[in-house]
């Protein structure tokens, strides 16, 4: 479910077609919700929508995730979670870990 002030989906698609497509179906569904008697920050909202484009058009870096890498923390911090290994071993395991990850694949 999306937060209250989440205006698009976590996954913001990165071909312009398919971001103004999500971009109608936010409008339609929020002219729905005003025609349905929804009130509140209605305005606000809408300008955030119609803003959206040009926000996402300034974005010029993106994150990075890596599934190898967070496997690897959140494996080593369970152990500490469980109490079965001291903060500085959890990551001194998880450097170690990690760098071997990254070195293997240069």
């Amino acid at each position: 479910m999306r937060r209250p002030n989440e205006i698009c989906p976590r996954n913001i698609p990165v071909n312009r077609e398919a971001l103004n497509k999500n971009i109608e179906k936010e409008i339609a569904d929020f002219e729905s919700s005003k025609s349905l008697g929804v009130t509140g920050t209605a305005g606000l909202e809408m300008d955030r929508i119609k803003d959206f484009p040009a926000f996402v058009e300034k974005v010029q870096t993106g994150m990075k995730y890596d599934t190898n890498i967070m496997g690897i923390v959140v494996e080593e911090a369970n152990a500490y979670f469980n109490g079965q290994q001291s903060l500085d071993k959890v990551i001194k395991n998880i450097e170690k870990r990690a760098k071997l990850v990254v070195q293997e694949r240069a």
